[in-house]
């Protein structure tokens, strides 16, 4: 019974031309209480909430309603700037919230904000942003290590890292000027923090280095496919896949071997503008850019999915910022002008089919009836465009014979038994097509039955 409401509602939608691999998403924008339409970050809480930084506040989505957090002029207890790029949870509960200028911690209990200073100049100024501007830190990425070091990216000022149990605050830059390891570039993006441990750091123009703990120092990590002599130098997205591998990507992938210590580029020229990276427990890489949401499989495969206004369910903007899996295997993807979208766990597993005058297309807009064939394959019955087989091997929807008025024949009923197909029509009576032989028997004047719209075949045969 569900297949057939599958089919109905699939076909129903006339004005779609056919695809067989488009996602269907459920939006969220401004209009449903997102603080606005670019969802440049997103997290989920312990306690199953997403987090959605924007450039106009934070907003909290506990599956029901948004709740949105800004900067309130006087208030020191409010966000300290609306322009959220990065958001972390920390074990003790508290969100990390990484903006256009500074980071701030917000505290789920009591809903207040505090500043975290990452300059002695902000120690004076607070949380009011419009008092330190002489001192900019534009936050991409807060992470926390397994021993509860807190990392903090600052584009154009370096790298810090915070002991929580010391209250010390650790400044990595290019010039070492207060730290002894220093990081090639004070241009950092992206902090990964693998399975074993390790932190990885991204930038922009020096590629990726990783942090040796033992050692105090940062290591380059040789980003190069020797086979095609491509490097990865700009990067902006960053994670392990379920090998062990580190993804980064530039307007390609590399896949970075840790323990061979080589690299794989793939997908080369396909990206464009690459914002975010993440991997799934399927196994596959989802990875936002310009060029849209891009799924790169565990075998090699990929697709595409972009904005495509004759899909009102599909993606609703193809410049993706962020993507989340949630803890229910649900995918949240965050764009830049187009809201949030949201892929119900299993949504992917079903195939849209609508109908198209293309080659192999399902050309009938109302179906009726189908039935599967012994080999796995479907006898579709249309009202408008008479009877269809369609092959789950090529994806092809053909055409099926019954009389020199195929195409104007109302199908009701259909019945498989062995290898006869019966078919019940309005105003036509009964066919009978012998799929083995293609003989086909009409029965209309014999059975004096013009309107046929059940059939079935009792115990007797």
């Amino acid at each position: 019974m569900n297949r057939k409401v599958i089919f109905w509602v699939c076909c129903f939608c006339a004005s779609l031309p056919s695809r067989g691999d488009e996602l269907s998403f459920r939006h969220y924008t401004a209009r449903d209480g997102l603080s606005t339409n670019d969802v440049l970050c997103m997290i989920q809480d312990a306690s199953g909430r997403v987090w959605c930084g924007t450039s106009d506040g934070l907003s909290r989505f506990d599956s029901r309603e948004f709740k949105t957090f800004r900067h309130v002029a006087g208030d020191d207890r409010s966000l300290g700037n609306n322009t959220v790029h990065s958001l972390h949870e920390a074990a003790n509960g508290e969100i990390w919230v990484g903006t256009e200028n500074g980071v701030y911690r917000h505290d789920p209990a009591t809903g207040f904000f505090a500043p975290f200073p990452l300059h002695p100049l902000e120690q004076a100024t607070g949380g009011d942003d419009a008092a330190r501007p002489m001192h900019k830190n534009i936050v991409y990425s807060i992470k926390e290590d397994r021993d509860g070091q807190v990392w903090i990216t600052a584009y154009g000022n370096g790298l810090y890292r915070y002991d929580p149990d010391t209250r010390t605050l650790h400044h990595y830059t290019k010039d070492g000027r207060e730290e002894a390891a220093t990081i090639p570039s004070d241009l950092s993006t992206k902090i990964l923090v693998d399975r074993g441990g390790t932190v990885w750091v991204a930038t922009n123009g020096a590629g990726v280095y990783r942090y040796v703990a033992e050692e105090e120092r940062f290591e380059r990590v040789p980003l190069r496919d020797e086979a095609t002599g491509r490097e990865a130098r700009y990067i902006y997205a960053l994670c392990e896949d379920d090998q062990g591998n580190i993804c980064a990507c530039d307007n390609a992938l590399f896949k970075y071997d840790p323990i061979r210590r080589t690299t794989r580029v793939h997908l080369v020229d396909e990206l464009q503008s690459v914002h975010f990276i993440t991997s799934t427990r399927t196994g596959s890489l989802y990875i936002g850019s310009d060029a849209g949401l891009t799924i790169y499989h565990p075998d090699g495969s990929a697709e595409t999915h972009r904005h495509d206004a004759r899909f009102p369910r599909g993606l609703s903007d193809t410049f993706v910022y962020s993507i989340l899996e949630d803890n229910e295997g649900g995918l949240w993807v965050g764009t830049y002008c187009g809201g949030l979208n949201y892929l119900a766990p299993g949504s992917d597993a079903f195939e849209f089919h609508a109908p198209s005058d293309a080659p192999g297309g399902l050309h009938g807009k109302i179906v009726s009836e189908f039935r599967e064939g012994a080999d796995g394959s479907l006898w579709i019955g249309t009202e408008d465009d008479g009877l269809y087989h369609f092959s789950p091997r090529n994806g092809r929807f053909t055409p099926v014979y019954l009389g020199d008025d195929s195409r104007g024949v109302k199908v009701q009923a259909l019945l498989v038994d062995g290898n006869d197909l019966w078919v019940g029509t309005y105003a036509r009576g009964i066919f009978r097509k012998n799929t083995a032989t293609g003989r086909l028997t009409h029965y209309l004047d014999s059975s004096n039955i013009k309107n046929v719209y059940s059939l079935y075949k009792d115990s007797a045969g």
